[in-house]
C-alpha cells in the first residue's frame, strides 16, 4: 500500500504532538499564578468572572478566566488531569492547525514539512505557550484562533466562514489583547488572494475591532498598561520598572520604539530574547553558551530562506500573482508587524508567539521552494547546489537541535514545579498568603497530592554527556 505524502506528514505531526504531551503531562498544575487563579474561579460566578474583568485597569479580557472556570468545574475534582489534560489538547489543536496549512500535496511539500514543524515547536516564542504558568494558557488560544481564521480564509467559501472567522476574531481578542491579530491574519490573507471569507466578511470583521477600540477606550476607559507595569529587557540588561520610569519616563517613545524592533529581530534572529542581546552580552562577557548560538543560526538561516524565498520570486510579487506559499509570507509578515507593535510597552517572548508561528509557516514556504528546485538541474551550477544543500543541513541540524531541548527542557520544568509543590506553605508565607476556607485548602491538597505522590516524577533525561546542557536552550 503506497502512503500518500499528506498521510505520511498527519502521522509525523501526531508523533510530535503525542511526544510533546508525553512531557507536558508531566508537569503538574503549577503553583505560581495558577492556584491563584484557580481558587478564584471556585470562589465566583461564570458571570462574575466576565463581568469583572470589563473593569480592569489596563486590559480588556472578559474571556480570559471563562475557560479555566468552565474546566474547573467539569473537572469533578481531577484539577491535574483536566487541565493538564486541556493544556495538550490546545497544544495538539495547534499542530493540526498547522498541518493543515500547509497543504501537503507533494513529496517535495512532505519533505519541507518535518523542518517547518520543528520551527513551530521549537522556537522560544512557543516554548511561553507549553510552559506558561496560567491554568489555561491564553496566548496557546490566541494562536489558535489565528491559525484556524487563515484556514477559513484559505479555504473554499462556505456559508459559515464569516460567523467562524467573526466568533475567532471575538473570542481571541476578548481573551488576551494578542487576539486581534486574527484580524491582521484577515485582512492580510484578503489582500494576498484568500477569499474563504468575502469582502463583507472582513468589513465586518473590521467593524468588530472598531467596536472593541470604541468600548474600551470610550466606553470603559480602559487604559493601556503604563510604563510601571513591569521590567523590560533593554540593550545588555533588564530594567525594573522604577528604572524605566526614570530613564524614559518624560518621553517613552524611544523604548516604545526599541520593544518593537526588539520583538521583530527576536523572531527572525532569536536575537533579542525579551529585549536582551543574549548573544552580545556573552561574548562581551567571554562565557558564549553553544544553546545561545544554535539559537541565532537557526532563526538567522530561515530567516535567509524566506528573504531568498521573496527575492526570487519577484516578478510574481510585482504582478501580485501569489501561490499558496507566498501568501503565507505575506501573512507572516503582517502579522509579525502588528505583533511586534503590540509589544511595545515591554518585550515578551511568549506576546510574539502568533508571529512565530507564521514564522514557521513561511519558513516552510521558502525551504518547500528550495527542496524543490534542487530536483531539477535548472537549479543551477552544481557548487549553488552544493551550497544550498549546505545551508539546509545547517538549518534543519540547528531546528532538530532545538525542538529535541523543548522535551529536555520540559522535564526540566516538571522537576522544578514539583519542588515548589514540595514548599508551599512556605510559598504561602512569602506570598502573605492565607487560606482559611476548608474548600480552597482540599483543593491546595489534592493539587499537591497529585504533584508529590499520585504523579510521581518520572526519571531524569540523564545523559552522560555534557553537552546536552549547553547545547539546549533549557530558558524555553
Amino acid at each position: 500500500m503506497r502512503i500518500r505524502p499528506a498521510t505520511a506528514v498527519w502521522i509525523y505531526a501526531a508523533v510530535v504532538a503525542v511526544l510533546l504531551g508525553y512531557f507536558m503531562l508531566d508537569i503538574p498544575v503549577q503553583l505560581n499564578d495558577s492556584l491563584q487563579n484557580i481558587l478564584g474561579v471556585r470562589r465566583r460566578t461564570m458571570w462574575d468572572l466576565v463581568l469583572n474583568q470589563f473593569w480592569s485597569a489596563g486590559y480588556l479580557r472578559p474571556l480570559l478566566f471563562a475557560p479555566i472556570k468552565l474546566v474547573f468545574e467539569a473537572s469533578g475534582g481531577h484539577y491535574t488531569a483536566w487541565f493538564r489534560g486541556f493544556h495538550v489538547a490546545q497544544m495538539a489543536f495547534t499542530i493540526g492547525l498547522f498541518v493543515a496549512l500547509l497543504r501537503v500535496r507533494t513529496w517535495t511539500d512532505a519533505a519541507a514539512a518535518p523542518l517547518a514543524l520543528a520551527a513551530c515547536v521549537g522556537l522560544h516564542t512557543f516554548a511561553g505557550t507549553i510552559r506558561e504558568a496560567f491554568p489555561i494558557n491564553g496566548y496557546l488560544t490566541v494562536i489558535d484562533c489565528c491559525l484556524a481564521a487563515a484556514l477559513v480564509a484559505a479555504a473554499r467559501p462556505r456559508w459559515w466562514s464569516v460567523p467562524c472567522a467573526v466568533g475567532l476574531l471575538i473570542l481571541a481578542a476578548l481573551t488576551v489583547e494578542s487576539g486581534l491579530l486574527v484580524w491582521v491574519v484577515l485582512i492580510a490573507g484578503f489582500i494576498a488572494g484568500w477569499r474563504g471569507v468575502p469582502r463583507w466578511g472582513v468589513v465586518l470583521a473590521t467593524l468588530c475591532v472598531v467596536a472593541y477600540f470604541v468600548t474600551r477606550f470610550a466606553a470603559l476607559n480602559t487604559s493601556m498598561p503604563g510604563l510601571s507595569e513591569r521590567s523590560t529587557g533593554f540593550g545588555l540588561q533588564i530594567l525594573e520598572p522604577a528604572q524605566i520610569i526614570e530613564r524614559f519616563g518624560d518621553n517613552p517613545w524611544p523604548l516604545y520604539a526599541y520593544n518593537v524592533g526588539a520583538s521583530v529581530g527576536s523572531v527572525l534572529f532569536a536575537e533579542p530574547r525579551a529585549g536582551v542581546f543574549w548573544v552580545v552580552r556573552d561574548v562581551l562577557s567571554r562565557d558564549v553558551e553553544p544553546w545561545t548560538i544554535v539559537n541565532l543560526v537557526a532563526c538567522a538561516s530561515l530567516t535567509a530562506f524566506i528573504i531568498w524565498f521573496v527575492a526570487s520570486g519577484t516578478e510574481r510579487w510585482r504582478r501580485w500573482e501569489l501561490g499558496h506559499n507566498d501568501q503565507l509570507v505575506a501573512v507572516f509578515v503582517a502579522v509579525l508587524g502588528a505583533n511586534a507593535v503590540m509589544n511595545y510597552v515591554y518585550t515578551k517572548d511568549v506576546i510574539m508567539s502568533p508571529a512565530g508561528v507564521f514564522f514557521a509557516l513561511a519558513g516552510y514556504a521558502a525551504i518547500r521552494e528550495c527542496v524543490g528546485r534542487l530536483e531539477h538541474v535548472s537549479f543551477g551550477a552544481l557548487g549553488a547546489r552544493r551550497a544550498a544543500s549546505v545551508c539546509l543541513l545547517i538549518c534543519a541540524t540547528a531546528w532538530g537541535i532545538k525542538a529535541a531541548g523543548v522535551h529536555f527542557s520540559l522535564r526540566h520544568i516538571a522537576r522544578d514545579v514539583r519542588m515548589e509543590w514540595a514548599f508551599v506553605d512556605e510559598w504561602q508565607v512569602k506570598q502573605e498568603i492565607t487560606i482559611t476556607d476548608p474548600r480552597d485548602r482540599a483543593i491546595v491538597e489534592v493539587l499537591r497530592a497529585d504533584a508529590l505522590w499520585r504523579r510521581p516524577a518520572l526519571p531524569r533525561i540523564d545523559i552522560p554527556w555534557p553537552w546536552p546542557g549547553e547545547w539546549f536552550d533549557t530558558s524555553q
